[in-house]
């Protein structure tokens, strides 16, 4: 398993995240669809988003695309020193470092 640094995350106004990737190993994460957990493959963006889901955070959804990677592609998304968090308050950054710290 290796590990994958997130370069971007944004958020919506209405919570939805963005997470901005690299793969490593893999061209592209397009057959994500098939872990069966609302999270998608943006190909003209290299990002990672969930489809809307009624009272998920963004922590959750942060979560969310986390695990569909790591149980499709064996890989984990890690949020590094160089993630743009342009954007995201602190407090919710801290939040979503700790969700994939743990």
């Amino acid at each position: 398993m290796g590990d994958i640094p997130i370069q971007r995350i944004s958020v919506t106004d209405s919570g939805l995240i963005a997470v901005k990737v690299r793969p490593l190993k893999f061209p592209d994460y397009s057959l994500i669809w098939r872990s069966a957990s609302s999270v998608r493959w943006n190909a003209e963006g290299g990002e990672l988003y969930a489809i809307e889901i009624e009272g998920y955070s963004p922590v959750d959804y942060l979560k969310l695309i986390a695990s569909a990677v790591q149980s499709e592609y064996g890989e984990r998304l890690v949020i590094g020193n160089e993630t743009d968090l342009t954007g995201v308050s602190e407090e919710l950054a801290a939040k979503l470092r700790q969700a994939l710290s743990s």
